[in-house]
Order: C-alpha cells, then structure tokens, then sequence
C-alpha cells in the first residue's frame, strides 16, 4: 500500500516547494504504474486545501485556492486513488494517540491518518 500524505501532494503542486522535483518524479513513477492502488485521506485533502488558504508563499507561486480545489477535485476522481474517509472509531482512536503522543511532533491529522 503506498500512501500519500500532504507533503507529498504540496510538494507536487508548488512549483517553489523544496521537494518539487522529487515529488513530481515520485509521482510520476507511481502513475506510471497502472496496477499500482494509491491511498490518501479526507484528512490530508483537507490539509491540502488548508495549505493553500493559508500559506502566502503558496498563493505567490500561482497556486491560488481555485488551483487547489480544481486539483483536490480531480484526485478525488483519479482511478489509481482510494480516498479513506476516517469512521468516528478512527476518530477518537486518534484521538487517544495524539493525546497519548502529545509530546512528539505528531499532528492530530497525522494519528487520524494513520488510524
């Protein structure tokens, strides 16, 4: 299973990311791959989309909230992607980590993905 966290979807998409190119190329390798099934979540689209309302850098570049709904848009309609949607048990087993992990650098999203 190869899952694809926000970094990896910014990285892509920001031209001025310092993962940029490495993301593409991942991503390009992983398309290349037809029979390869590629996981992400609501959780890292709405990052995804919080990122780009949020970060100025992201807006300099061209990537504007448009370019981001557009493209959120059509990796929710991509074959090769499954879209997880967290259950409520999910949601409050990550609750139970992010609270239990509260002394790492572990986001709420991050337990709630990984749950």
């Amino acid at each position: 299973m190869i899952y694809i966290d926000t970094n990896a979807i910014i990285g892509a998409w920001v031209q001025t990311d310092q993962l940029h190119s490495r993301a593409v190329t991942a991503f390009n390798q992983l398309l290349s791959d037809k029979s390869q099934k590629l996981y992400t979540s609501d959780v890292v689209l709405w990052e995804v989309a919080n990122y780009f309302f949020y970060n100025a850098p992201a807006k300099k570049s061209g990537a504007t909230i448009k370019y981001a709904a557009d493209h959120i848009r059509q990796l929710r309609n991509w074959p090769l992607l499954i879209v997880i949607q967290p259950t409520e048990e999910d949601q409050l087993q990550a609750l139970d980590e992010f609270r239990q992990f509260g002394d790492h650098p572990i986001s709420f999203a991050d337990c709630l993905s990984l749950s």
